[in-house]
């Protein structure tokens, strides 16, 4: 009788993987996602989708919020507009906040309803750090 030696082992455990690897490649690759006509299909349904709703922004809005990341997929902050440019923007305007909700209006400003002229935020820092949250 043979003795099996180190290297037998070292074989049989390739041939098992080898074996596996064959059986595991082409699970992987049916799995994988195709860029075909059902991709280009749903492409186009979100486009017809967006220009029907175009008009309507609660309706825009709502299919934006469904969408990975609220729609903004991709953004560089160094691109971007800081949310402190549009606080001088709407205190330069003359435009209106509401301190509850942080909706910006139109003038004239409301104050026994709670609104404010933006420039307050400039030396209000609490309304500033919550307009920049909104």
């Amino acid at each position: 009788m043979r003795k099996k030696g180190p290297s037998s082992s070292i074989l049989r455990k390739a041939g098992a993987a080898f074996t596996l690897l064959l059986f595991c490649v082409p699970a992987a690759r049916a799995q994988t996602p195709r860029a075909g006509s059902a991709g280009r299909r749903s492409e186009l349904t979100a486009a017809r989708y967006v220009e029907s709703v175009r008009k309507s922004p609660p309706r825009m809005l709502a299919f934006l919020r469904n969408m990975p990341k609220g729609g903004d997929l991709h953004t560089h902050l160094s691109g971007a507009v800081y949310a402190e440019s549009y606080i001088q923007w709407a205190a330069d305007k003359g435009l209106c906040v509401h301190q509850a909700t942080a909706v910006l209006s139109e003038p004239p400003c409301e104050q026994g309803s709670g609104q404010l002229p933006v420039s307050t935020a400039l030396s209000n820092q609490g309304l500033y750090r919550k307009l920049i949250d909104a």
